[in-house]
């Protein structure tokens, strides 16, 4: 069968799309939350990044009630594991893969303890903070708690808006145009690995230009690659997406 070049749809690795990427979500800092649990697959997580030339992560481990994890402890154990992967022996064709450490916030109670105290791991420009709302239900006083977050001087990220399913076009718009939240898209949710409605709100939010930074929320390597290397997108949000990794791209 022949297909019209501009709209052959393309797997995520053969559009090129993760050459030079920063991943600005995963769980891939070992042994403190339900993603990579041991040092061992942690090095090897970031060499495969090397392979796919991937050029910067951010470890964006858990942080909520049920997942304390306190900054100190981690910033222990991401020491630890760059020390570990900066020893470990690279062949000459692959880089380094730059590591930095951030959190994922929920919005809980834990958070506005932590915000009081300003004990906060951010990304990027030190005032962009990753926030996870629940899966099933929308907080309450939701726009009041990330006032609450501006008002302390940090920028609220929301983590995978698409799959808050809750949300109405209105709850976006005012987060996004009206609150100057930022948005971050799972990669994963574009090719239907979190069902139909999150691939669906994924695509309307990505032509709509909401979404500001892309990210993997990686937690098992062997679903990502799947996501990256099995699943084909169309030409158009292609392009829509190097923008966004291109724009974040340090």
């Amino acid at each position: 069968m022949w297909f019209w070049p501009f709209t052959r749809e393309k797997t995520y690795k053969e559009a090129g799309l993760l050459n030079g990427m920063t991943d600005w979500h995963t769980h891939i800092l070992p042994g403190v939350d339900d993603g990579v649990a041991n040092m061992d697959d942690a090095v090897k997580t970031l060499k495969q990044y090397s392979h796919m030339d991937i050029r910067e992560v951010w470890l964006t481990p858990h942080i909520n009630v049920d997942m304390p994890n306190e900054t100190d402890v981690l910033r222990k154990r991401f020491d630890e594991l760059q020390q570990v992967y900066q020893n470990f022996e690279h062949s000459s064709e692959h880089h380094l893969v730059k590591i930095h450490l951030g959190g994922e916030y929920m919005l809980d109670s834990l958070l506005l303890e932590r915000l009081c105290k300003r004990d906060i791991l951010t990304l990027g420009d030190d005032t962009h903070l990753l926030l996870q709302l629940g899966i099933a239900n929308q907080p309450e006083k939701l726009f009041d708690k990330i006032r609450e977050i501006q008002n302390v001087g940090y920028v609220p990220l929301l983590a995978h808006p698409e799959r808050y399913l809750y949300m109405s076009r209105s709850d976006y718009h005012t987060l996004r145009k009206d609150m100057g939240v930022e948005f971050q898209l799972n990669l994963p949710s574009l090719v239907g690995l979190y069902g139909p409605e999150a691939m669906r709100r994924a695509k309307m939010l990505l032509e709509a230009g909401y979404y500001t930074y892309v990210g993997s929320d990686l937690h098992n390597l062997h679903k990502f690659y799947a996501a990256i290397t099995e699943y084909k997108i169309s030409t158009k949000h292609i392009e829509l997406l190097r923008e966004i990794v291109d724009s974040t791209a340090k």
